[in-house]
């Protein structure tokens, strides 16, 4: 398997919310993941288009997570563990 690492990107959202975001590229293929913490004064929300896409849900590691698999071939994972918004699309 050939995973290269395209690029990490630190992205202050406000004085305390901060996220990564690590791009990769898998054979040809973008593959990026993204961390950002969560506080109390902070909501997040996820928009995507719903026609021809299946949601389903999931656990990982004792956590609930969404996996989204869109009708343009990309797929979203997300979830919440120890205060932190996780996702994973390729």
């Amino acid at each position: 398997m050939n995973t290269k690492n395209k690029n990490i990107i630190l992205t202050n959202l406000s004085a305390d919310v901060n996220r990564i975001t690590i791009n990769y590229s898998l054979q040809e293929q973008l593959i990026v993941f993204t961390q950002q913490n969560m506080t109390s004064s902070v909501s997040q929300g996820t928009l995507s288009d719903t026609d021809d896409s299946v949601s389903q849900a999931i656990t990982i590691n004792g956590a609930s997570a969404t996996l989204l698999q869109e009708k343009n071939d990309m797929n979203v994972l997300s979830w919440y563990q120890r205060g932190l918004l996780l996702k994973l699309r390729g």
